[in-house]
């Protein structure tokens, strides 16, 4: 294989575990969002809407508690899929961001909404607290990884090992070819991470 093509077939193999490991440190973080951590006073640390009433009136009241909360910083929207379902099946929405060229509908991509970066979790947590949505102050919650350290023990013969970056998330992890006895070769992707409670930066939203 020529060397030019290197970069590219080890970042291939490490593609599903990265998305795998990602999916870990995700959870880990949102795992963060519980009253303990952020409050629970209504109309100050939360708001609490059912499903079939949740819309952009209540998105922009929750948006009122964050400015008050968060204060001058940048702001992100995470919701699980009834609550992206409950604002983006608003027809006045749909229009209005169709009229600005912002299809949503048919790209499938969520844009912002009140300058705030928008996303859509499938496996966004209840946190036995009915948490269905929430907007993050950026230093809400801290989060770090690296690649694993070379002490760390390892089963089986390595044929190779080293550190690659995901061009997608930017993420690097170590990567292990081993051997077996057997004959067999499997590889395994590495990663060491951690999550902690930053500022008190949070404004949730909570199922009735």
């Amino acid at each position: 294989m020529p060397s030019s093509l290197f970069p590219a077939f080890w970042q291939g193999k490490i593609a599903g575990g990265v998305a795998a490991l990602g999916k870990q440190v995700i959870d880990a973080a949102l795992a963060l969002v519980t009253t303990t951590n952020y409050g629970s006073a209504e109309g100050t640390d939360e708001l609490t809407v059912a499903y079939a009433d949740f819309g952009l009136s209540d998105l922009t009241t929750l948006w009122q508690y964050a400015i008050a909360k968060i204060k001058n910083q940048r702001m992100s929207f995470g919701m699980n899929p009834a609550v992206a379902g409950a604002i983006f099946g608003e027809s006045n929405i749909a229009s209005a961001f169709a009229y600005n060229g912002t299809n949503y509908i048919q790209t499938g991509a969520v844009p912002q909404l009140l300058g705030m970066n928008t996303w859509m979790y499938g496996d966004f947590p209840t946190n036995s607290q009915n948490l269905a949505s929430a907007i993050f102050g950026q230093a809400a919650i801290l989060a770090c990884t690296a690649p694993i350290d070379d002490l760390i023990g390892t089963a089986g013969e390595i044929i190779e090992r080293r550190n690659i970056v995901d061009p997608e998330s930017g993420i690097a992890c170590t990567y292990t070819m081993y051997a077996s006895g057997a004959g067999k070769v499997t590889g395994e992707v590495q990663l060491l991470y951690g999550v902690a409670k930053g500022q008190d930066a949070i404004v949730a939203h909570r199922i009735a």
